[in-house]
């Protein structure tokens, strides 16, 4: 190193150092709300965000989605085990979202009388929910309309939430899915708990194929 760039090494580490100079970023897990996590680049942003750069694409969370950011964890590979706190990830070949878990399941009739199983994130509830056939001559397709009732069965408030629908068939393959937005979810407190209904339709999925639906936050 000459004596030149040991003068101008030291300034550029102190610039870097300066408040609004650049926010840290570095390797990292991310562990949602929801038991979902995510590997990647993090960059905490000044509007009470995160951004996410994972595969080279980049995606923002708000930070009262996530639980937990545990710094220096790179995404393991198959065969290793990464371990933090109470989470615990065994990487296989073929990496899948740990779901199942957050989501209570009971079997319900639509008002046809068929039976549906129905996944709701816990924490919620949908004590009512109606599935029509749906048919649009014009374009010659027949689908479904879906209209339920989401409860919040916490002490919690929610608050611009975005909830997904996803319909699955006899084999548990995914049909299609659909949002609905809640701008505010009161919690469960007297005399009632917060209440919203939600109407969704899908025409491209014809009623009979489906057999099961999962409700759940959206990330």
């Amino acid at each position: 190193m000459t004596p030149a760039s040991r003068r101008i090494f030291p300034f550029i580490l102190f610039f870097a150092s300066l408040p609004g100079s650049g926010l840290p970023a570095w390797p990292d897990l991310i562990i949602f709300h929801t038991g979902d996590f995510r590997y990647g680049e993090v960059t905490e942003l000044p509007n009470q965000e995160i951004s996410l750069v994972e595969d080279g694409i980049t995606r923002r969370y708000k930070k009262p989605q996530i639980r937990e950011i545990i710094k220096g964890i790179n995404k393991p590979a198959p065969g290793e085990v990464v371990t933090a706190t109470d989470f615990i990830h065994a990487a296989t070949a073929e990496l899948t979202a740990v779901t199942g878990a957050i989501t209570h399941r009971s079997r319900i009739k639509d008002g046809a009388g068929k039976e549906i199983v129905l996944d709701v994130e816990d924490g919620f509830e949908v004590p009512g929910l109606r599935m029509w056939r749906s048919r649009y001559p014009f374009y010659q397709r027949e689908g479904c309309f879906i209209a339920g009732l989401l409860v919040n069965s916490t002490t919690r408030a929610w608050s611009n939430t975005t909830f997904r629908v996803t319909l699955y068939d006899t084999k548990d393959r995914v049909l299609a899915s659909k949002d609905f937005y809640v701008f505010r979810l009161p919690p469960s407190t007297p005399p009632k708990p917060g209440t919203r209904k939600f109407e969704l339709d899908f025409p491209d999925v014809p009623y009979p194929r489906v057999t099961r639906l999962r409700v759940a936050r959206c990330f």
